[in-house]
């Protein structure tokens, strides 16, 4: 019997140095998501009490880390430890898993999308159609602005998206569509200037018209036609050739 309590006064003795050397952990101060781009510098950092709790290990995904010349590993006053990436790299993102006894915390390391194709300012012809698109490292979110101001979906306007491909395509352009145009991807944008042509171009040309050895100015007038009114899929126009005093040549043609 002696021998029995003996034992169970050994045990009790043992957990009471378990609990003295083994105290428990508490986070006061939970790990938080990081958005970065690749080569950029990121902190994590959790705090926990005991302020002086020495047995933390941190992991990416399920690689323990130490501190190198990429990774920098830290304890500092007030319980907070800290884990620094240098220099990231693309497979550096993924979940940091913070570990002290056993009390965990993770947050997620995000890469920033980026901009692979910027907008190109372009020209469009009122009446016609309209297609503004960007390329982005990664589908991600998309806004659309017009001078400043978010865009919605409506008849005319439509946006669309395909893998990492964002599209604006405007229909039946006017004159009230040209102005700066801009793609939102975060904290990435891109911009482009949209400037839009009436249907009625006028051009002054010199012709030598060889009538009794004189030359005359003329006027030569372009009237293009509306996209759903021509009957070939290129641009068509009626021409009107006159001098001061009279027409020298009236026709209608289409480029095929």
């Amino acid at each position: 019997l002696d021998i029995v309590y003996l034992f169970i006064f050994v045990l009790y003795c043992i957990f009471i140095l378990v609990l003295l050397f083994c105290p428990k952990v508490l986070i006061l101060d939970e790990l938080e998501d990081v958005m970065c781009l690749e080569g950029d510098t990121v902190t994590f950092k959790c705090q926990i009490c005991p302020s002086d709790y020495i047995g933390v290990k941190w992991y990416l995904d399920e690689t323990l880390l130490y501190t190198n010349e990429l990774n920098e590993i830290q304890m500092l006053p007030g319980g907070y430890h800290t884990l620094t990436f240098k220099q990231l790299a693309r497979k550096d993102t993924g979940t940091i898993l913070f570990a002290a006894g056993n009390k965990r915390s993770y947050a997620s390391l995000l890469r920033r999308p980026t901009i692979i194709k910027a907008l190109e300012d372009c020209e469009a012809i009122e009446g016609g159609g309209l297609l503004l698109s960007c390329v982005t490292s990664k589908p991600c979110h998309i806004l659309w602005y017009k001078d400043g101001c978010l865009m919605w979906h409506s008849s005319r306007y439509f946006a669309s998206r395909s893998g990492c491909e964002a599209r604006l395509t405007i229909r039946e352009v006017c004159n009230n569509d040209a102005g700066v145009y801009e793609c939102s991807a975060g904290s990435v944008t891109t911009r482009a200037v949209v400037t839009v042509k009436g249907m009625d171009r006028i051009q002054s040309v010199y012709l030598s018209y060889a009538q009794l050895g004189n030359v005359f100015p003329c006027t030569m007038k372009f009237l293009l036609c509306r996209p759903h009114e021509c009957h070939k899929m290129n641009c068509c126009c009626s021409s009107i050739l006159r001098t001061e005093n009279e027409e020298l040549f009236q026709g209608f043609h289409c480029s095929a």
